[in-house]
């Protein structure tokens, strides 16, 4: 066989040594890839380590050798999860890479907002197998990958990994050194200087109010005097306040006001004096306790602005502003008198003009959409104007706030179901049956009255006593009737089976589909949506079942962070079962969901409810949910205990 080099052109041959180079070059290319390649493998090793999705069957997402003892896996999964913690929310970034041959490395950012204190710099190092480069399991480290028994290839990971140290500290610096440009830059995108210079006091704090509301961190930090190149002295506490706050983790009362997405706000004054203009904000905010008071009432926060050398009004906040309060530790200034409070609602109602309607039926369904959205200035838009009792009004305002946190907060959310509304004359009121996720063998019934004015229709949250009598005996008469046929009306959307399927197994794409659509049902508390994915056994006690899975779904999964999701899906008999997780705080959940097939398409048959059994007690309930089938299906019941043993083995390995 002729070599390489005689096979080659004569020219070429007279200079041997550069095209030896050559191709030597291109073949380590082909074998190793190149340094972008490293920086993708080592940003998807570090998303999946956030994620907790690493496969670390050897081979698959990482460079971890088949001869690693079971124990010492433990151990990696243990560092990985405490690497996951460490990444938390940041952005990833990649810093930096190094090549040696068949080892590389590189170096990630995270991090988040515009805080040097929360910079977090991670060193990946590097295999390439059969052309693919795999993270190493453990960060910054070579170990149980299989390498490094040779003293050449020590040496160079040795290196590598000095590199990778050296690179870590020195990333840190020059991050530190960049943010402070990042910030500016970014500050700059959002509201520019000129803008700024623009703004007088009054203007500066509505436009500092609707930063916060809407949480845009560069406007929040502007305002906060975060734009001139010398930074306000307490820079780094405004700076970790208004990040913490923007990303919904508000450490003071001031700040919860500021950031909350439920609360009517509007500027109601301002003073000036030696230079400083106070500016009056007032709030009314149903979510957060107002000290032993149980009902909402209006709060002031009163916001200092000042102009800096360069021109631009910034807030300037005493340092008690940020300082960390209980959620029920009122604002420390005193309660606003009712001139305050009378401007308060004039400037509301400025804000969120009212919305008369022409007829009862249309005020009804604003009010619906109103209650059941996170906008609280919609539900302000359909109670009539203050007029010639402001006393009256405020309370109103109140009671309205009242209600509509007690339809949205997330403990205990209600959902409107099939309202009906009864009209005389100028007088009106609604019977407005709720499901309760607490209560859910139960309606929770509302009444909701309306009166006609000159203008049109509005709620009256606070009835008049004519209003409240004339339509007494309607209101006994429709909420007797929704009492006894509630369930009924409720369920009229799920599909009664007679029996169960004899075959047919739901096709596993449409069985996912169905479980998708099924969690994000019930994960914005979409009642009926999520009773039309459900089937029905024909037994005395299936309503009943139903709806108490049903609330304990809603929920489960609204709290769920991050949201729920699927995990994997497997079919036997005439099931097909998907396997999802919750997260409520450090610990999850994994739900198995039976899918069988009926006339009008898959359903989950959610009254046989399923969980990996971690503890005894859900052990006992998987068997009581099972024993519902063995009636009347003893083999579909025996194919669904295999199910449920392959999801709790698959579950089981994951924790491993």
């Amino acid at each position: 066989m002729k070599s390489v080099l005689s096979q080659l052109p004569i020219r070429a041959r007279l200079r041997p040594v550069k095209w030896v180079c050559i191709i030597w070059l291109a073949l380590w290319s082909c074998a190793a890839g190149m340094p972008g390649e490293i920086g993708e493998a080592a940003l998807r090793f570090m998303e999946k380590a956030r994620d907790g999705q690493l496969d670390m069957e050897p081979g698959r997402d990482t460079a971890l050798a088949p001869q690693t003892t079971s124990r010492k896996r433990k151990e990696i999964a243990r560092r990985l999860e405490r690497l996951a913690g460490d990444i938390g929310d940041h952005t990833l970034e990649l810093a930096a890479t190094r090549v040696d041959g068949q080892h590389g490395a590189a170096v990630v950012r995270a991090t988040r907002g515009f805080d040097p204190t929360s910079i977090r710099v991670f060193a990946i190092a590097l295999v390439n197998r059969d052309g693919r480069w795999l993270p190493a399991p453990v960060p910054a480290s070579f170990e149980n990958t299989g390498h490094g028994y040779e003293a050449a290839t020590r040496r160079s990971l040795s290196a590598l990994q000095d590199w990778m140290l050296r690179e870590q500290a020195l990333d840190i610096e020059r991050l530190k050194e960049e943010m402070a440009g990042r910030m500016r830059a970014e500050i700059s995108r959002s509201l520019s200087a000129a803008e700024l210079q623009a703004l007088d006091a009054a203007a500066a704090a509505r436009r500092f109010l609707d930063a916060c509301s809407h949480r845009k961190l560069p406007e929040i930090l502007a305002l906060l005097g975060g734009l001139p190149r010398e930074l306000p002295e307490d820079w780094p506490q405004r700076l970790s306040a208004a990040q913490a706050a923007a990303a919904g983790n508000p450490g003071s009362r001031a700040w919860r006001l500021l950031v909350s997405g439920h609360a009517l706000r509007a500027v109601i004054g301002h003073e000036e004096t030696d230079g400083t203009t106070t500016v009056s904000v007032g709030f009314l905010d149903p979510s957060l306790r107002s000290g032993a008071r149980p009902s909402p009432r209006i709060e002031l926060l009163e916001l200092p602005f000042v102009k800096s050398p360069d021109g631009y009004w910034r807030c300037d906040p005493p340092p008690e502003f940020h300082q960390p309060s209980g959620d029920d530790e009122p604002i420390p200034s005193d309660p606003p008198g009712d001139e305050a409070m009378d401007e308060f609602l004039k400037q509301i109602a400025v804000l969120h003009p009212q919305q008369p309607c022409d007829d009862a039926r249309a005020s009804l369904d604003l009010l619906l959409a109103a209650l059941s959205g996170r906008d609280l200035g919609a539900v302000a838009r359909l109670l009539p104007p203050a007029g010639d009792d402001p006393a009256a009004a405020r309370q109103s305002l109140h009671r309205a706030a009242q209600i509509w946190w007690s339809l949205n907060k997330p403990e205990s959310t209600l959902h409107a179901l099939q309202p009906v509304l009864g009209v005389d004359g100028e007088l009106a009121a609604a019977v407005c049956q709720f499901f309760s996720p607490r209560n859910p063998d139960r309606p929770a019934l509302f009444v909701m009255y309306f009166r006609k004015s000159a203008e049109g229709w509005f709620w009256r949250p606070v009835p008049d006593e004519q209003l409240e009598t004339g339509m007494r005996q309607w209101v006994r008469d429709q909420s007797a009737n929704r009492e006894v046929k509630w369930r009924e009306r409720l369920l009229g959307g799920c599909v009664l089976l007679e029996r169960l399927p004899e075959s047919a197994v739901p096709d596993e794409a449409e069985a996912e589909r169905v479980v998708r659509e099924w969690l994000a049902a019930t994960c914005a508390g979409d009642v009926e949506a999520a009773l039309r994915l459900i089937a029905r056994l024909p037994a005395e006690d299936s309503a009943e079942a139903v709806l108490r899975n049903l609330g304990y779904e809603i929920a489960g999964n609204r709290m769920s962070d991050p949201a729920p999701r699927v995990i994997h899906r497997q079919r036997s008999g005439i099931w097909t079962a998907v396997g999802a997780q919750t997260v409520a705080g450090e610990e999850s959940s994994f739900p198995l969901y039976p899918v069988v097939r009926t006339a009008e398409g898959p359903r989950i048959l959610i009254e046989i409810d399923l969980f990996a059994a971690t503890k005894r007690s859900r052990d006992f309930l998987n068997k009581t949910a099972l024993t519902r089938l063995d009636g009347q299906a003893p083999q579909a019941a025996t194919d669904l205990r295999g199910l449920l043993r392959e999801h709790e083995n698959r579950v089981a390995e994951k924790a491993d």
